[in-house]
């Protein structure tokens, strides 16, 4: 697949994502429907805001690092994309939960910036050897 198609369908594939989101933002009422209707809502959210980011990140990778090829451009935004993505939800859903507090908010980013690191480090690791 080329760079092109590639993110043609990845943009194809968000835009499916946040149409899920306003579905369920207009079709389902998260008082009746129970766990059912916020997991649908939480899930469509986490997989439009992967897409989101991941095009967001290669075009600005692209912009940044013209040198490196478009598979590592890839490859980083979108294990970004998704750390940060989680990142976002976990909040909503502490938030949703009544349980968000400013320590939490400095935990969850503490703990996806170690992923991130750790995955950074396995990674560069595996491309020197």
């Amino acid at each position: 697949m080329t760079f092109r198609g590639y993110l043609f369908f990845m943009g194809a594939a968000t835009v499916l994502c946040w149409s899920a989101v306003l579905a369920v933002l207009y079709a389902v009422d998260p008082s009746t429907s129970g766990v059912l209707g916020i997991l649908l809502f939480y899930g469509s959210l986490l997989l439009a805001l992967v897409g989101t980011l991941a095009l967001f990140g290669i075009i600005v990778r692209k912009l940044l690092f013209r040198e490196e090829p478009h598979f590592v451009h890839v490859a980083i935004a979108f294990r970004q994309s998704i750390l940060f993505a989680l990142l976002i939800v976990a909040l909503l859903l502490f938030a949703h939960a009544q349980l968000l507090r400013w320590w939490l908010i400095l935990v969850l980013i503490t703990f996806f910036t170690v992923i991130e690191y750790l995955l950074l480090s396995i990674f560069e690791r595996h491309s020197t050897t």
